[in-house]
């Protein structure tokens, strides 16, 4: 019993490591000023995660053996079940979550999934919280027994008190993933436009948007981008100074201005974005230039096997295999639904691997180097998969 309630007492330190390495990672504020840290506290999360769902699931027959109480405290029976339905909740949107990225899963599902674990943990913190406060609550000393008579709590009434938490727990759950699901799932509610984020670069021409995407092919993205970046500014580039080089193992290197880099040719095409996170935007019109076409303006010599990118983000940079740049839909993008590509968005020149999570996607690109030897780019270095395959099946070529 000694090593259960011990057990039991380790709940609320680890359900406290929950609560503030998920409120980092969800917060996009708390993520961008401490990106350097977010794959560590990625993985505090997922072990918090685990531990208090193994402690939780091994002291249920000391909780239910205690289900009563003593005190004013809320029905503990009725909280336990509450708990477990919204821990089996957390748990089961927790590991599809974590395997998601690797079993080749994508599309709403996955957005749903996302929202339900986040209405899981809101249910969680609106249970436990009168619960912990109950039982740290000081409680006087005990005294000589003296013989009492206690009234015994009508059916009636602990069936009621089970059924409010019940009811609330539920309510709060499903209110907040309706919110996040008409937000951001809904297929015909737009919730935002490329005016909602920032635009500090000063291009001067703006590209001439191509018929396919003014207006846009895709109709429109569906779904909601979150911005993230890895130093404290965004990049802002300005036409005078802004270039793009491409050097390494080729032919010819290259340094492209603004005015040169839209004489390209540029082509159209509908993609879909997926955050390794859980997140996904759909239906995006890119317009852009292919990176095919820019390897064969240079020339590659025979011993190249990778493209290293570069941002202007000093720190950010990324590599594919030769094999995976020369994909039809891999592009050096320049306009998004017929728009610039705005700052916060990675502007005025992005990287578009719709087939890899969007890390891979380097934004505030300004080159390309070509090189014989793998690189690990700055989010690998962290932990994440040097091949970021949505679906697996589609590993071709790296």
């Amino acid at each position: 019993m000694d090593l259960q309630r011990r057990l039991h007492r380790l709940l609320a330190p680890l359900f406290l490591i929950l609560l503030l390495s998920g409120a980092f990672l969800y917060n996009e504020a708390l993520r961008t000023r401490f990106a350097e840290y977010r794959s560590v506290i990625r993985w505090i999360h997922l072990l918090a995660g685990m531990g208090f769902s193994l402690t939780f699931f091994a002291n249920l027959p000391y909780c239910w053996q205690n289900r009563q109480g003593t005190g004013a405290g809320p029905n503990r029976a009725g909280l336990l079940l509450a708990l477990l339905a919204v821990m089996a909740t957390s748990v089961l949107s927790g590991l599809i979550l974590v395997v998601f990225p690797y079993a080749g899963w994508s599309g709403p599902a996955i957005n749903l999934i996302h929202t339900l674990h986040i209405g899981a943990a809101v249910a969680s913190i609106w249970l436990v919280l009168p619960h912990l406060l109950h039982a740290t609550r000081r409680r006087p000393q005990a005294k000589a027994p003296v013989a009492v008579t206690t009234k015994k709590q009508p059916n009636g009434q602990s069936r009621r008190g089970f059924l409010r938490y019940l009811l609330g727990g539920t309510l709060v759950a499903a209110a907040f993933g309706l919110w996040k699901w008409l937000g951001q799932q809904a297929a015909n509610i737009k919730t935002e436009t490329l005016a909602a984020f920032a635009q500090c670069n000063r291009m001067s021409p703006s590209p001439k948007p191509l018929p396919d995407s003014s207006p846009p092919k895709g109709g429109g993205y569906t779904g909601k981008f979150k911005v993230y970046k890895i130093e404290r500014e965004i990049p802002c580039a300005d036409s005078a100074s802004w270039q793009f080089q491409i050097g390494g193992l080729v032919d010819k290197p290259m340094t492209l201005r603004w005015e040169d880099f839209l004489k390209l040719p540029r082509t159209v095409q509908v993609s879909d974005f997926h955050c390794v996170e859980g997140w996904s935007v759909y239906r995006i019109t890119y317009e852009g230039v292919r990176l095919a076409d820019l390897l064969n303006l240079v020339g590659v010599k025979p011993e190249a096997r990778y493209v290293k990118f570069y941002s202007a983000e000093r720190v950010y940079t990324d590599a594919l295999s030769l094999e995976q740049t020369k994909l039809p839909d891999v592009m050096a993008a320049v306009l998004i639904d017929g728009g610039e590509i705005p700052s916060d968005l990675g502007g005025p020149v992005r990287l578009v691997v719709p087939q890899m999570f969007a890390y891979k996607a380097v934004k505030w690109l300004v080159g390309m180097e070509l090189v014989a030897a793998p690189h690990k780019g700055y989010w690998e270095e962290r932990g994440y998969p040097v091949d970021a395959w949505i679906k697996p099946q589609q590993n071709k070529g790296g």
